[in-house]
């Protein structure tokens, strides 16, 4: 199940990290060995209609499964760069980089009861965060760190304008996360 994620069997100089050959490696890990693994990120904004430019593969997954998360990437040679108790970043030394946030038991059901499946470049099949749970992610971002609104609040206004979360919601998401810079911008933008 471990497939190479580098395409180019010879030198390292050659090869390239391949995107493909990880989606489709990770979904079959998260099949087979049942674990969850929802998209999250530029990926998932790009399963509901927003194509943007990313750097990452962001994945939400629950904290009871971080271990064999972990050891699975460890297989598929990245190296776990920096982690705290509810993220972890790997890298590959080929270039690819996997951002895992993790969640608690309650959370993690509640996302599965609102994700959806979404078929990634006809290679892999994952479940997508909701649009709720996408805003909720990125208001809480910026909770963590205020200076991510200037990253986060474009994709926030573009669920708002598409319909996919309401104005209500995402007030409520904020007040609820106490994150006040996006409770003015709700209220001068919109």
């Amino acid at each position: 199940m471990r497939s190479s994620v580098i395409s180019g069997r010879r030198a390292s100089r050659s090869a390239l990290f391949d995107l493909r050959a990880l989606l489709r490696t990770l979904a079959e890990f998260s099949s087979k060995e049942k674990v969850p693994l929802f998209l999250a990120g530029a990926f998932a904004l790009q399963a509901y209609g927003l194509s943007r430019a990313t750097a990452d593969l962001d994945l939400l997954s629950g904290k009871a499964f971080r271990p064999r998360v972990t050891s699975f990437f460890e297989g598929l040679g990245f190296e776990e760069h920096s982690q705290a108790p509810g993220f972890s970043a790997y890298l590959h030394p080929l270039g690819g980089r996997v951002d895992l946030i993790w969640v608690d038991e309650e959370t993690l059901e509640k996302i599965e009861k609102e994700a959806r499946p979404c078929q990634l470049f006809s290679e892999a099949e994952f479940r997508v965060l909701s649009p709720r749970h996408l805003a909720a992610l990125k208001i809480f971002a910026v909770k963590n760190d205020p200076r991510r609104i200037f990253r986060e609040w474009p994709d926030l206004l573009w669920l708002l304008k598409n319909n996919l979360v309401s104005w209500e919601e995402m007030k409520k998401i904020a007040e609820k996360y106490g994150v006040p810079a996006i409770l003015r911008r709700l209220d001068s933008e919109l």
